[in-house]
């Protein structure tokens, strides 16, 4: 899978989030990082609000 980050960058950015390659089963898992871009089309693909958002991915655990 291409991600267009350098290795270290990554691993800088998965240390950040407290993440290491032992918290996901598959690799598949990992994917790339959301930018704030990415977000903001999200939201507007699925007619959300931000805290609408956070809402959906504190109930699935992907955020506290």
């Amino acid at each position: 899978m291409e991600i267009s980050w350098e290795k270290q960058a990554y691993l800088d950015y998965s240390k950040s989030k407290d993440w290491s390659l032992g918290d996901f089963e598959h690799m598949q898992e990992v994917g790339t990082p959301m930018t704030e871009e990415a977000v903001q089309t999200l939201l507007a693909d699925y007619d959300l609000t931000r805290d609408g958002l956070n809402k959906i991915l504190a109930e699935c655990g992907y955020i506290e």
